[in-house]
């Protein structure tokens, strides 16, 4: 035999009853126990997923519940006090936010929607809301800052994740 023969041989030899096993081990895992760890690990990864999803929608209606806040102050701000054009509004533009732009909803197909009309009515089915404003009550358009001349009233909405809240500021002057 070989020199590499001999040492492969005697490392496979059981030299206490002579019997031939090729590189037995006892180290290592079962099959089993692997498929509980990756079933485990799917199963963590589901709720990760589902949690991290409710924290994002969250965080999505936080943001446009202050960006509501702060287009209802930048409008507010820009109330004209002359005594002869009393509680008219004004455009607001970027420089009016202190992120330096006119808010725009974080999901970019759905918008801020605004009606000057005097109705306080708030929409109670947002349905319309993921391409644009809704129709009823009428007068929504989306916000872009810019206020039709003679605005004495506004109100600001835009829907939540759920699709079916809304929320809204009005103007003071109502």
């Amino acid at each position: 035999m070989t020199r590499l023969s001999e040492a492969f041989y005697s490392k496979c030899m059981d030299t206490s009853a002579r019997r031939f096993t090729p590189f037995k081990s006892n180290s290592g895992f079962s099959l089993v126990e692997l498929l509980v760890v990756v079933t485990v690990i799917a199963i963590l990864s589901v709720i990760g997923v589902a949690v991290y999803q409710n924290i994002t929608s969250g965080a999505k209606d936080a943001q446009r519940k202050a960006d509501i806040d702060a287009i209802a102050s930048a409008l507010e701000n820009k109330k004209i006090s002359d005594p002869n054009q009393a509680g008219y509004y004004l455009t607001v533009g970027d420089n009016d936010f202190t992120n330096g732009k006119v808010p725009a909803d974080p999901k970019s197909t759905r918008n801020y929607c605004i009606s000057t009309a005097t109705d306080t009515t708030v929409p109670s089915t947002p349905s319309g809301w993921d391409t644009g404003c809704p129709t009823t009550p009428a007068g929504y358009s989306a916000f872009t800052g810019t206020m039709p001349d003679s605005t004495k009233t506004w109100k600001i909405c835009a829907v939540l994740e759920d699709k079916t809240t809304v929320a809204c500021k009005i103007s003071a002057t109502r």
